[in-house]
């Protein structure tokens, strides 16, 4: 599962936690790892991973994003990952909680 994959990758490479699921105390600064999409095409696998960044106000929340890409970039040094693509990132603040978050969506192709 690429999910495990991207999240012990982050897990090596972030001073803060890195989830699949939302944690139940989301205070201080986490990520979670969520895969949103996927294709398998000549048998090549891809999956959108949405890597969201939680924090406390939104300029951690937009610096903590910007270690998440900058870690994601070296992905491709895994062995089953050939590309690491960043497709988009945004303000994506929890509208319930009101917890300041941002949303970067990479493509990921791995085998």
């Amino acid at each position: 599962m690429i999910e495990s994959v991207i999240i012990e990758y982050l897990e090596n490479h972030l001073s803060v936690p890195v989830y699949g699921n939302v944690p139940q105390d989301i205070s201080g600064s986490f990520v979670t790892v969520e895969q949103v999409g996927g294709t398998l095409e000549n048998k090549i696998e891809s999956a959108s991973i949405a890597v969201q960044s939680w924090a406390d106000t939104r300029a951690d929340a937009a610096a903590l994003n910007d270690q998440v890409k900058a870690v994601l970039a070296g992905a491709v040094e895994l062995d089953n990952v050939s590309k690491c693509h960043l497709d988009t990132n945004y303000n994506y603040t929890d509208t319930t909680t009101k917890k300041a978050r941002y949303q970067a969506i990479f493509e990921v192709v791995f085998f």
